[in-house]
């Protein structure tokens, strides 16, 4: 899961996790498109903290599993005095470039002038929110919807201008 905000007390992280690829890949190196897409996000996220003054530390980018696929990410740690800042922190980074697109004003008004459907449950964060005074919110960027008419799934992919569409 792609963790968007955990906290408790003053400190708290998020990540940048971008770049996908299939584990039987036998590349060991990352291609430019995914190091590309993965730095939009990362950029992203460290101009939003740095907005709102909250930048602490920044990892360097590093490879994870998360099933059968790897992606990119970048932790990014810091303070926040007062936990009543999270709804409004929470407003100020979600979506990332990797829900919305980028830059997020103008890649939103693209999507909703031209994409032709309701994206209902495309994405947004679950998790507990200050239970017991800790926050841990994740990107839900793939789920579904149940109803008598019958199930719908959401789910997304990232498009860079080298993207190709067979293997996103």
């Amino acid at each position: 899961p792609e963790l968007l905000l955990s906290g408790e007390n003053d400190s708290w992280q998020t990540v940048a996790l971008a770049g996908t690829r299939r584990i039987k890949d036998t590349q060991d190196v990352w291609d430019a498109k995914n190091i590309r897409e993965q730095h939009i996000v990362t950029a992203y996220l460290e101009k939003q903290l740095r907005i709102k003054n909250l930048i602490g530390s920044i990892s360097e980018p590093y490879t994870v599993r998360a099933g059968q696929l790897m992606h990119i990410k970048t932790d990014f740690r810091f303070q926040m005095p007062e936990q009543g800042n999270v709804g409004d922190l929470l407003d100020f980074l979600h979506p990332t470039p990797a829900v919305c697109g980028y830059p997020k004003a103008e890649a939103c008004r693209l999507i909703l002038a031209h994409e032709g459907y309701d994206r209902a449950y495309y994405s947004g964060f679950a998790g507990p929110l200050s239970m017991n005074g800790t926050t841990d919110l994740y990107v839900n960027l793939r789920c579904a919807s149940l109803s008598d008419k019958g199930l719908v799934l959401y789910a997304g992919g990232g498009l860079m201008p080298d993207s190709e569409l067979k293997s996103e």
